[in-house]
């Protein structure tokens, strides 16, 4: 595994075609958990170029959270 900074990660630029963006009570939970625990349980999946390929969501709430 590899760590990243989020400011060198890259939302990948059809993400938002294909999906959703979470404003409910499931993304409110998610940011929840990040600030209670400190960290993501499940780790965001990047390209080698930084480009987001699974995590968008867990990407927004830790921008989100500062």
């Amino acid at each position: 595994m590899i760590y990243k900074n989020l400011t060198e990660l890259q939302p990948h630029p059809k993400n938002d075609y294909y999906f959703d963006t979470t404003e409910d009570a499931t993304f409110r939970l998610l940011k929840d958990d990040i600030e209670s625990s400190g960290k993501i349980r499940n780790p965001i999946l990047i390209t080698a170029n930084n480009i987001i390929i699974s995590g968008h969501q867990r990407y927004r709430a830790y921008q989100e959270l500062g």
